[in-house]
């Protein structure tokens, strides 16, 4: 029999005890195909060509690699779905991690080639990728030009849970493969829980068990789940699993039940866990409306708002496309039926308030002090960058972007927050702004610290002007009125002097704004003295 190393001696096929069995993988012997269904080169170094010829194999099918121009490799794969990519796991085959067993390969070299011999060498892999090549190449120490079994011992890493064969040809070589596997000493039917773990805290709501089972010289066919006496159902495939909805909650006793096709059966050990009404995650949408706007319409420049408060100016692109790994569009609130915008994802998108420039199409806000915006977002974080043209062109642009990171508090996630930005905020970061000429806004959310790329529902986009405005004043007998435009929620204090000096201002009357005007009425103190008279907005 072959050796494979000088150092690393082959096994005899016939020296094996009659007890011990070969498991094959999955189609180890390259018959149930058409080619390269269930096998598929993954990777590879140099040039080659990888085929699955039907016939001239050891017998029938075969795998074979031609080389034309260095020593190389390639990894066959058989997965759980042909060409996956996945490794073949080892349960099924009867192997444990850590263990220590003798794989077979037929080779056959068609031409030989120069430098090292034609070889394998099997991977252990786990969940999260190659563990170990497992001691690297084993190469046959001669070419052979008829099909030869070799053997070698091969101990996978502890971690194992599949494993890969990678064929190794040297320069200028063809080299057939068949009849891959491995031999097994016997070993009684065994189950065991994989997940959960002991002692772990598990949802009512759902929970999946995984579970494993091996045999050798038979297969598995059918695992069985348990809570306590109660059988929860059945999986007949590997891996095998269920879920587990609607636990009762409280201290559960699960085990699992393997069959094998010999008709034996074994129980695991059991696994005790703890059920718990776990809170769902939180949505990532709005079932409500934004509050509705009370600002008086005569002071507001509005954009979008769902309620129909305001007229919004027509003609915005609010999905201008020009965004960053952002999917944007009008979003419905199930309960209420409101249309809102919609930004799964942000990072920025931009807004178009003029799409065609210069022509008439620039949004003037010069004369409002404030911008409010309604924001439900999954985010912490947010920022409103405006964009204007400057003297007079659309090539010439003015930006600002203003930031509420999430630092600052403002933006709480998964409810309707309300902000009212002083539009001062912007002007204080690019005094070249222009206010009467603004053309795009841009959302984003790819600055700080805070959640980043979060998903947002914005509604109320309005301008409005805080200041106080007095109108007309009327004298009626020994009083007079002032009246006011006032907003919502701004304390409003009259003040007098009789003389234009500020620090004697003194206060005579106070109201809070409820929306839309506010009446003043002020006596007239005897003697009708002059007396100068200003609001001022808290």
């Amino acid at each position: 029999m072959k050796k494979l190393t000088a150092s690393l001696a082959m096994l005899a096929v016939v020296g094996i005890a009659k007890a011990d069995v070969t498991n094959y993988w999955a189609n180890g012997d390259f018959e149930s195909l058409p080619a390269g269904t269930n096998w598929a080169q993954n990777s590879g170094g140099g040039t080659f060509f990888f085929g699955f010829p039907a016939s001239g194999g050891n017998p029938g099918g075969y795998a074979v690699i031609t080389n034309t121009t260095t020593v190389g490799y390639a990894v066959l794969i058989a997965g759980n779905t042909p060409q996956s990519g996945d490794p073949i796991p080892i349960a099924p085959l009867g192997l444990v991690a850590d263990g220590t067993y003798t794989f077979i390969q037929d080779m056959i070299t068609f031409t030989p080639g120069g430098g090292l011999e034609p070889g394998v060498k099997i991977e252990s892999w786990g969940p999260n990728g190659k563990i170990s090549e497992n001691g690297g190449d084993q190469r046959a120490t001669g070419n052979s030009p008829a099909w030869e079994t070799y053997s070698f011992p091969v101990t996978l890493a502890p971690g194992t849970t599949g494993i890969k064969i990678v064929p190794l040809w040297a320069q200028n070589a063809t080299v057939g493969f068949d009849n891959i596997g491995v031999i097994v000493p016997p070993q009684a039917l065994v189950a065991e829980i994989t997940s959960p773990a002991e002692a772990s805290e598990n949802s009512n709501v759902a929970f999946t068990i995984e579970a494993t089972g091996t045999v050798s010289p038979a297969a598995v066919t059918n695992m069985s789940f348990y809570d306590g006496a109660t059988l929860l159902g059945s999986d007949s495939s590997f891996p095998y699993s269920f879920t587990y909805s609607n636990a009762p909650i409280g201290n559960r006793t699960l085990t699992v039940v393997a069959k094998d096709n010999s008709g034996s059966s074994a129980t695991s050990a059991e696994v005790n866990i703890t059920v718990a009404s776990i809170a769902p995650p939180p949505l990532t949408y709005p079932t409500n409306n934004a509050p509705t706007p009370v600002w008086p319409a005569v002071v507001i420049k509005s954009l979008k708002n769902s309620s129909g408060t305001y007229v919004d100016k027509p003609g915005i692109n609010w999905f201008a496309e020009w965004g960053s790994g952002t999917i944007g569009g009008n979003y419905t609130i199930t309960n209420t039926g409101s249309v809102v915008l919609g930004y799964k994802n942000l990072s920025y998108e931009g807004i178009e308030l003029d799409p065609n420039y210069n022509t008439g199409g620039e949004t003037d806000v010069s004369a409002a002090t404030t911008m409010h915006v309604s924001v439900w977002t999954t985010a912490n974080q947010f920022g409103i960058k405006l964009v204007s043209e400057t003297l007079g062109t659309p090539e010439t642009k003015a930006e600002a972007e203003y930031r509420m990171d999430d630092a600052s508090g403002v933006i709480t996630s998964n409810n309707w927050v309300s902000l009212d930005i002083p539009l001062s905020a912007w002007t204080n970061l690019n005094p070249n702004l222009n206010l009467s000429k603004l053309i795009q806004m841009l959302w984003t959310d790819n600055f700080g610290a805070g959640v980043q790329n979060g998903t947002f529902y914005i509604d109320n986009v309005f301008f409005y002007n805080n200041t106080p405005i007095i109108q007309s004043p009327a004298v009626s007998g020994t009083n007079f009125t002032l009246k006011v435009a006032s907003q919502t929620g701004i304390n409003y204090v009259v003040q007098s002097t009789p003389t234009l000096a500020a620090a004697t201002w003194t206060g005579i009357q106070t109201n809070v704004g409820t929306g839309g005007i506010l009446n003043f009425t002020i006596p007239i103190p005897p003697g009708n003295p002059q007396r100068f008279f200003r609001i001022n907005a808290q």
